[in-house]
């Protein structure tokens, strides 16, 4: 009788072991099942309607990459974000970036603002994580030498070198003077900007006959405006965020400051809510842009539909650029066949994309030089009765251009 107690108590104990071993089986099939990929992105304080921009377009492209079944060759392993609020500062994005990396997400991407890009790219570069910038655009951020830093998005370089083309092709069709003003606000985006534009306009024989610059945390651009309209200029090519851009088109529209072209080097008028504050007051601004739904390339049409029956918007370039990188490293890890982020690094810096989500561009495929930095074609779109309509180039456009008449 005591054998068989020794034997029932064997007996438990073997079928409790099994127990733990199914259990921990199942957290491994379980983790293994999850991949997660970071983003930073400024999720409160000013940028924060932005940042949730940039949230819809992941969000959007994971819902649809797991509803086709996930990382197939991962066997069906699904997409997780996990995101990390950087409240538009760099130390604040340094810090989760080193976060991010704690949870063993394999990639982050993010984060809009250059200057929080450069110094969490660098802890993302140290510890050998495959780093996405989705919308940030200041040129040093690809000229640093990193092996780990992969930008599909456009650098300013390539907004500036647009506008002037498309200023040519207005001038061109006598749509538009080569009389210019730089209007900027004075942080590092704007400033590199301006250099940028006085050094092109130089090239292409384009006067400059006003140069201002502004603080975006002004709370009266008022003076902003009125040296705008002494300048009386024929372009006006204007670098801001969303709220003081917002703030110069109502003054302009209220004290009927009407120059008949005015460009936007993205940001703050990309944004949906710049119409939204505005109404009407926004129609005739041109925006570079990195995508729009209306542009003559396949797919575009149907991939905003499906996007407004979610959202209730048309996707911009923001949301495009989101959705588009994480279908970037959806298709890298499809490609790696691993979740090691040195070789996922390996498979995007050999990548050549030229179909599906991961190659929703203008120019369609995603390609990096040594630096990282994808070769970019940006559109130009024109805000008309509350709609972006693309209309630059011309074998993309839906619309043609349409100059107002000068208040002057």
């Amino acid at each position: 009788m005591r054998h068989v107690g020794y034997i029932r108590i064997i007996l438990a104990l073997v079928t409790l072991m099994a127990m733990f071993v199914n259990i921990a089986d199942a957290i491994s099939s379980e983790s293994k099942s999850i991949v997660k990929i970071g983003a930073l992105l400024p999720l409160s304080g000013p940028l924060a309607r932005i940042g949730k921009t940039h949230m819809r377009g992941h969000e959007f492209a994971v819902s649809e990459i797991n509803a086709l079944g996930g990382i197939h060759s991962l066997g069906g392993a699904k997409i997780k974000m996990i995101y990390a609020d950087t409240m538009g500062d760099p130390v604040r994005g340094m810090e989760e970036t080193k976060h991010l990396i704690e949870t063993g997400v394999i990639s982050i991407m993010g984060a809009y603002q250059s200057a929080v890009v450069i110094p969490s790219s660098e802890i993302a570069e140290k510890e050998r994580v495959p780093y996405i910038v989705t919308t940030a655009l200041s040129d040093k951020i690809t000229q640093r030498k990193m092996h780990y830093l992969f930008r599909p998005e456009a650098n300013i370089s390539d907004f500036v070198r647009d506008e002037i083309r498309f200023i040519e092709y207005l001038f061109n069709r006598k749509l538009a003077g080569n009389r210019l003003t730089l209007l900027y606000e004075d942080s590092l985006f704007g400033q590199f900007t301006a250099m940028l534009q006085r050094r092109l306009a130089r090239e292409n024989n384009l006067a400059i006959v006003a140069d201002i610059s502004y603080s975006s945390n002004s709370h009266d651009l008022t003076e902003v405006c009125h040296a705008l309209q002494a300048a009386r200029p024929d372009v006006v090519l204007q670098t801001s965020y969303l709220l003081d851009s917002i703030q110069i088109a109502r003054l302009m529209d209220q004290q009927k400051i009407h120059p008949s072209v005015i460009i936007a080097t993205g940001a703050g008028p990309k944004d949906p809510e710049f119409i939204r504050s505005l109404g009407s007051a926004s129609d005739y601004w041109f925006v570079v842009n990195e995508w729009n739904y209306d542009m003559m390339r396949p797919g575009a049409k149907e991939l905003n539909e499906r996007y407004r029956a979610r959202y209730g918007v048309d996707m911009d370039g923001i949301a495009a650029m989101s959705y588009m990188s994480t279908w970037l490293v959806k298709e890298a890890l499809e490609n790696a066949g691993t979740t090691q982020r040195e070789d996922l690094a390996r498979v995007l810096r050999d990548i050549d994309l030229d179909y599906g989500p991961g190659a929703i561009l203008p120019l369609g495929g995603v390609a990096f030089d040594e630096n990282g930095q994808n070769r970019f074609q940006t559109i130009m779109t024109q805000i008309i009765d509350g709609k972006h309509r693309t209309v630059w180039p011309p074998e993309l456009a839906s619309s043609e251009p349409i100059p107002r008449k000068a208040s002057w």
